[in-house]
């Protein structure tokens, strides 16, 4: 994963960090899919493990996306780690939500 990506969305964290109030606790999950290559990558800030299904000889396969770091407003100075995973055909992409 190039360096670029990763440093845009450490950005995007930091200044989502910044207009929080000191009270304030944000989850945040953050993806860029590449069409052509196929690859997902991804930042994860105390979110909800997406996952990745992937079905393979009458079985699924199944992708965890974990938090990179931790969830935003918790810890002044947090940073966040950028991870990748290579999709291939047909892959299902599952993101769920809470309240």
């Amino acid at each position: 994963m190039s360096i670029r990506i990763f440093q845009t969305l450490s950005m995007v964290l930091s200044g989502l960090f910044s207009r929080l109030s000191k009270t304030s606790l944000r989850i945040a999950f953050l993806l860029r899919i590449r069409s052509v290559t196929r690859v997902l990558s991804y930042v994860n800030a105390g979110h909800n493990a997406p996952m990745v299904l992937r079905w393979k000889d009458n079985e699924c396969k199944i992708f965890t996306l974990e938090s990179t770091g931790p969830p935003l407003g918790l810890l002044e100075g947090s940073q966040w780690t950028s991870q990748a995973l290579q999709l291939e055909a047909d892959d299902v992409l599952v993101i769920t939500r809470t309240e």
